[in-house]
């Protein structure tokens, strides 16, 4: 699995379009609130944080197995985690903080709500309290703490629990989550926190972790490729099960998503990346490699922490309904690809530069390879 993957991207792109439309299309016409054929037909794409989280967990993991043994691990991974996340991300916070102390657009910055929680990655636990997703301009930020939540924590698991053990472990959350979330969601009938708290969340990541530990098996990964039509069912039964959840609306829509929903789309993003995974280079795939794939899948985290800002800044300025998604995507696409530019590329290219050092096992064989 070394190497850039490009169907990765493609699935990345195809994320984050899909909440760009669960929150812009139903704009159009008026109907961001709720009703409506457009926000009906839209409301899947609210699922594409949990395709995003399934990715994470794949490619963070094989991140962390590869490098398990070398001697930085834990300094060249948070190196660059903070390199990818905080640029960009700080200086969302910090235009909150301006906004708040000069009582900027009420709309996007206003609100009773810790803004210290934002500088910590803990405003998802906020959130979960006060039920409330917070000042707009940072609504999208609760999955972002997510991730930053599991990278601080899971590098410490792939280093400390044996490779034979990790799967039964990620088995275990597989099973345990859906769990923990129906039983939250029965006591206290609210939705906010199963939806905002990473506990709640680990499964999604969990599955891509699994995957990940899959394809870093030669056997286990040559079984799953040869057995691809299995995956290409399974994938299949998964996808017909789809209307049992997005055809239920409001509390009953909540209610199901308490229960199984997200178990639900666990397995499915799950078996769309092992889908992927299993036919990578497939003519059937080639949308995923395409140069527009390629081109939003590498904006995608600027584009999803600004598109809501975005649109929320463009409402109320006069926009006729039908012409607001059009000119807020437009602009949100012109400002993540300026963030690349500017911002993103700059210090990735620093951070491929911090390099992970072998460990003293690997020194030594090399050493060894080389005398004989």
């Amino acid at each position: 699995m070394k190497g850039r993957l490009r169907e990765l991207d493609g699935l990345r792109a195809i994320a984050v379009l899909m909440v760009v439309a669960w929150h812009y299309v139903p704009a159009g016409d008026g109907s961001i609130a709720g009703g409506g054929i457009l926000y009906t037909l839209c409301r899947p794409g609210r699922s594409g944080v949990d395709l995003f989280f399934v990715l994470s967990g794949f490619l963070i993991t094989s991140i962390l197995l590869e490098q398990r043994g070398a001697q930085n691990y834990y300094r060249v991974f948070y190196i660059r985690r903070a390199l990818r996340i905080l640029p960009v991300y700080g200086l969302m916070v910090l235009a909150l903080i301006l906004g708040r102390a000069f009582a900027w657009d009420p709309d996007l910055f206003g609100g009773a709500f810790p803004i210290w929680t934002y500088p910590l990655f803990l405003q998802n636990f906020a959130m979960a309290q006060l039920n409330t997703y917070g000042p707009s301009f940072m609504t999208a930020t609760w999955s972002l703490a997510i991730e930053e939540q599991f990278y601080l924590v899971f590098p410490f698991v792939v280093a400390a629990v044996p490779t034979r053990v990790l799967p039964k472990l990620l088995i275990a959350l597989l099973v345990l989550m859906p769990i923990l979330r129906a039983l939250s969601y029965w006591h206290s009938g609210f939705y906010l926190p199963v939806y905002v708290l990473t506990p709640y969340r680990a499964d999604t990541l969990a599955i891509g972790a699994l995957i990940a530990w899959a394809f870093s098996h030669p056997q286990v990964k040559a079984s799953l490729i040869e057995n691809a039509h299995n995956v290409r069912w399974l994938l299949a039964g998964l996808l017909a099960a789809a209307p049992l959840l997005w055809g239920t609306s409001g509390a009953s829509f909540s209610a199901h998503m308490g229960y199984w929903g997200h178990a639900y789309l666990t397995l499915l993003y799950g078996g769309v990346l092992l889908a992927v995974l299993t036919h990578l280079n497939s003519p059937w795939l080639w949308p995923l490699r395409s140069r527009v794939a390629f081109g939003v899948g590498t904006i995608s985290y600027a584009l999803y922490l600004f598109h809501l800002p975005v649109l929320e800044f463009l409402e109320g300025r006069g926009l006729a309904r039908p012409v607001l998604p059009v000119v807020a995507f437009a602009i949100s696409i012109a400002l993540s690809a300026l963030s690349y530019v500017v911002i993103e590329r700059p210090c990735l290219r620093f951070g491929r530069g911090v390099r992970y050092a072998p460990s003293s096992n690997q020194n030594e064989t090399a050493a060894s390879g080389v005398a004989s």
